[in-house]
């Protein structure tokens, strides 16, 4: 049986959450907003399922920025 995935809430004030919330909130200041995917991948990224390296890899790919 899979578990849902987390929100990022859920892991505490991490150095990993503090730089996703960072980046959503510019983003929204922006006008822009974070796709259910792009939301995803950051839980994987504040989980420590992936690195950076791949959360960039990811959210390039989706956007054909490879």
């Amino acid at each position: 049986m899979a578990l849902p995935k987390p929100s990022i809430a859920a892991f505490g004030h991490t150095e990993r959450e503090r730089h996703v919330v960072k980046a959503i909130h510019s983003g929204k200041a922006e006008g822009l907003h974070v796709s259910p995917a792009g939301l995803a991948d950051a839980n994987d990224y504040v989980a420590g399922q992936i690195d950076s390296a791949e959360l960039v890899t990811h959210s390039r790919a989706r956007h054909g920025l490879t």
